[in-house]
């Protein structure tokens, strides 16, 4: 057989390679590692940690804010939210866009309760895959709410679990207009899957806004801060430096409404502009409300 000459060539390069191959994983490779003789000196200052609202690490994780999408702006419909009836209630939940908190928040829940008692009607939102509560712990609930005229029910603010309530308090005086309300819920248990429950028995219409749920002990003792625990792992790191914002959501999936302001992030909670923290492909999207911080 004769071989052409572009052919040849292939063989003979293949056998030389594979030759080459051969004695390579022969030889025994060696490595001199000479700890007296260091190399550049690298300054303690270039340690540092790197925080990205990606993946829940604000939202969900550092943040010690307890609710998922308090203000109601993470997606078209109540994300985190779900209607919660018991006995013979009856109602329903919606977005809605009439009479808004403010402009910064445009969405409020609103609760239609068509039948009350005996039972009650209310939402649920269990958080960020279920809610920690420790037994012991204070956690403390604020919330915006009005009522439609000719409601006289109050609202009864829970912690509870499955077939389990661990924390209770009512509130009342709702009226017309937005107004904040806020106590404190001290859990008589321990469990890291409970919910937050705000529900009533009396038959009428309620919007709700920025409900937030927050752990008493956050780092430092801060209102609006940070988890106690996670905070504590980084402290500990002792980085000399943090770089915030970092990454791509320092400029966000589109600068006019994705990119992190400094200036929006130290308003009131009420008032601060959600943007976007996450995109895939363009048509998957998770929210932030740039809570973290004073």
């Amino acid at each position: 057989m004769v071989l052409r000459e572009p052919l040849l060539s292939v063989v003979v390069l293949g056998l030389t390679l594979a030759v080459t191959g051969a004695a390579a994983l022969a030889q025994k490779a060696s490595l001199a590692v000479q700890a007296d003789s260091p190399g550049p000196r690298i300054s303690p200052r270039l340690w540092g940690i790197f925080f990205e609202e990606i993946n829940h690490a604000g939202d969900g994780g550092l943040y010690a804010e307890m609710v998922r999408n308090r203000g109601f702006e993470d997606a078209a419909g109540p994300e985190g939210w779900r209607l919660l009836r018991t006995g013979d209630g009856e109602g329903s939940i919606a977005l809605d866009t009439g009479k808004p908190l403010n402009d910064a928040t445009p969405h409020s829940l609103r609760l239609e309760v068509t039948r009350g008692g005996p039972g009650r009607v209310g939402v649920a939102n269990a958080g960020y895959w279920g809610m920690a509560v420790r037994k012991g712990a204070q956690y403390g609930l604020s919330f915006h709410a009005r009522a439609a005229r000719g409601f006289s029910g109050r609202l009864t603010a829970s912690l509870e679990g499955l077939g389990a309530v661990y924390a209770r308090e009512q509130v009342g005086g709702l009226g017309t207009e937005w107004k904040r309300f806020s106590c404190t819920l001290t859990a008589s248990d321990t469990d890291s899957a409970a919910q937050l429950v705000i529900a009533t028995d009396k038959p009428g219409t309620v919007w709700l806004d920025v409900v937030s749920l927050f752990p008493k002990d956050t780092w430092r003792g801060r209102p609006n801060g940070l988890r106690a625990d996670l905070a504590r792992m980084l402290f500990d790191l002792r980085p000399s430096f943090v770089r915030f914002p970092g990454g791509c959501f320092v400029e966000g999936d589109q600068l006019e409404h994705g990119a992190f302001s400094g200036r929006e992030s130290v308003q009131r909670l009420q008032q601060r502009l959600v943007g976007v923290a996450e995109r895939v492909f363009r048509e998957v999207e998770r929210r932030r409300d740039d809570g973290q911080g004073r």
